[in-house]
């Protein structure tokens, strides 16, 4: 104000000036180096915050079970992100508070010298506070969202055709055509509807007048200028209204955004609580506390022994009115060769599922060396199995490291990898690749293009992105990389039963046959069970053969005394053993019988 005056008056209060100008340079000068520091040190604080939220959250989603992984509620949210963005907007809030705070102080300063006061800072504060008081909004609210449009679903459906998963089929199946019509449908019956997200959709309104009351009480600081300078013409010097004007403006700005935050903030206490929420894993198969197998029993050879009495299970949220398994009763001693066969859907898999502990029973008892299964350390039992499904899966890693993980502690021996591999069936296409086992069949995708445009600069830099983290697809191989890891597993000294799920769906009956005279070799005294819908050779070496239907056992025995009693077994061996016996009279028709057969298997 000073200077204010002495320049009305013509006359220059130099030192004043350059002291009002030296402090605006020290203060920008410490506002720059503050903003410099800010943004160096960020990044690295970023990193330390993500690094560690996603070691908490990885070990806590590596830690969940089979069935909890599959619950929707269980499915990992939050991010090391988010973790990040909780300390950054508290940080944020935290400055906002400060800035409105000093503002509000500066104010109350002015409003001593006649230049504002209480009723010129309830104009500044009317507009943002009816918009937090009158806004719809989701945040403070507990809500789900879904789409239930038929044809909102669809549409998104048949996006999902699109992708990657289902190329193949739709190629082979020419089913282009067919997909492009009813996507043109869907998204014609979808024409007058609003897709917008949940949130936006809440809050629009009918009514243009809470938009225009929102305008109304934003012009009130101008109102209250026009009244002041029309009431007291002398009593406004041009700074006042300047820093009125100024300070009204940046009130405004900051009182609103100060309680639009404080909403906001419940958001961000709830990302917190999600994130602390998403590390504390309740697993629905719970752990025991007994050490397998005991400090008595023999360390290497002897197998597990198995009892099953009045077993049943239901997959969790299962909507069939029907058990995947219902009440079984069975008992295997240590070291059996164990078959089961079955029609599919007669709950083979299910019960090996269950073997492994991926499930609890929805009922009945498994005994394991005379003791409750459940009451067995879970990560003891998993040391002691192996486990060779039929869903092959390929790990984003080197081929030595996936073959490698059946036995961790050895997963830099090459021979170890080498001799499981060979034994697997994975060492003649290995060794096809220039680096060998170093070589990884689906790498994660981190490359992109962008940049230049024009044809060439396109050109070269497509080129360029086709070569790079290229994914390996060989008939066979995800079934020979699950094979050789299997072996690579048995060779470990610590397992004590081996269950094999259905190998024939990547194998035809020689490779069967192959791969099951292998795992008898390193069978030692393991416990086995093979899951198969091929009986021949396999059945005749089985110590116990299990026939289920429709989710029970049907019989159970050698194969000798269940052909002997001519039952669902017999018949079943009869069909597959007849249809591929080409010199028996009506050949062709059992042949035609046993394929539809095996479809049904």
């Amino acid at each position: 104000m000073q200077i204010e005056v002495s320049l009305t008056k013509g006359q220059a209060d130099v030192p004043l000036i350059v002291i009002s100008t030296v402090a605006h340079i020290l203060c920008m000068t410490i506002a720059g180096l503050m903003k410099w520091y800010s943004s160096y040190i960020k990044p690295q604080l970023s990193q330390k915050v993500r690094n560690h939220f996603g070691q908490l959250l990885f070990s806590a989603n590596l830690g969940q079970d089979l069935p909890t992984s599959q619950e929707h509620s269980s499915i990992q949210t939050a991010s090391p992100e988010d973790a990040w963005r909780a300390l950054n907007e508290t940080v944020s809030f935290a400055t906002l508070c400060f800035s409105t705070l000093a503002q509000l102080l500066f104010l109350f300063h002015i409003s001593r010298n006649d230049y504002g006061g209480p009723l010129f800072m309830g104009c500044c504060l009317a507009m943002p506070v009816f918009n937090i008081l009158t806004e719809q909004s989701l945040w403070s609210k507990s809500y789900v969202i879904h789409a239930s449009n038929e044809n909102y679903v669809r549409l998104q459906a048949l996006k999902e055709l699109t992708q990657g998963t289902y190329r193949q089929d739709v190629i082979t199946g020419n089913l282009s055509g067919y997909i492009q019509d009813e996507y043109t449908k869907a998204q014609g019956a979808l024409e007058n509807i609003s897709d917008e997200h949940a949130f936006h959709q809440y809050t629009r309104r009918v009514s243009p007048l809470w938009d225009l009351s929102c305008e109304w009480l934003d012009t009130l600081p101008i109102i209250y200028y026009a009244a002041n300078a029309i009431l007291l013409p002398g009593g406004f010097s041009l700074s006042a209204i300047a820093i009125l004007q100024q300070t009204s403006s940046n009130l405004q700005n900051n009182f609103w955004r100060l309680l639009y935050d404080i909403k906001a903030f419940a958001e961000i206490i709830n990302l917190i609580k999600k994130m602390y929420d998403c590390l504390d894993v309740q697993n629905q198969v719970h752990d025991g506390d007994v050490p397998y197998p005991s400090p008595s029993a023999e360390k290497d050879g002897e197998g597990m022994a198995l009892e099953v009495r009045d077993l049943s299970f239901e997959y969790p949220g299962s909507k069939s009115t029907k058990k995947a398994i219902s009440n079984i009763s069975f008992s295997i001693a240590p070291g059996q060769l164990v078959v089961i066969v079955g029609a599919n859907g007669s709950g083979k898999s299910s019960l090996i599922k269950i073997l492994n502990r991926l499930y609890t029973p929805t009922s009945g008892t498994i005994l394991v060396d005379g003791l409750p299964m459940s009451s067995y350390r879970i990560s003891d039992l998993r040391e002691a199995t192996a486990d060779l499904s039929q869903d092959h899966t390929v790990y984003p890693l080197s081929i030595g490291e996936n073959i490698g993980l059946g036995f961790p502690s050895k997963i830099g021996d090459a021979a170890e990898i080498r001799r499981a591999a060979e034994t697997g069936g994975a060492l003649g296409f290995v060794e096809k690749f220039e680096d060998a086992f170093g070589t990884t069949l689906q790498p994660v995708y981190t490359a992109m293009m962008g940049g230049a445009v024009g044809d060439d600069a396109e050109a070269s830099s497509k080129k360029l992105l086709d070569k790079l983290e290229k994914r390996v697809n060989i008939s066979g191989a995800p079934s020979r990389n699950e094979r050789s890891r299997t072996f690579m597993r048995l060779r470990s000294g610590k397992i004590r039963c081996c269950t094999v799920d259905e190998p024939s769906s990547a194998l035809d009956p020689q490779g069967e046959l192959e791969l099951f005279q292998r795992l008898r070799e390193a069978k030692g005294g393991k416990t086995m069970f093979f899951v198969t819908h091929r009986f021949g050779h396999l059945t005749k070496h089985a110590d116990v053969i299990i026939c289920m239907k429709e989710g029970v056992i049907a019989e159970m025995g050698t194969h000798t005394e269940l052909m002997r009693t001519a039952a669902e077994y017999s018949k079943l061996y009869n069909i597959q053993a007849n249809a591929f016996s080409t010199g028996q009279q009506g050949g062709a028709d059992e042949i035609r019988e046993a394929q539809d057969l095996l479809h049904s298997l």
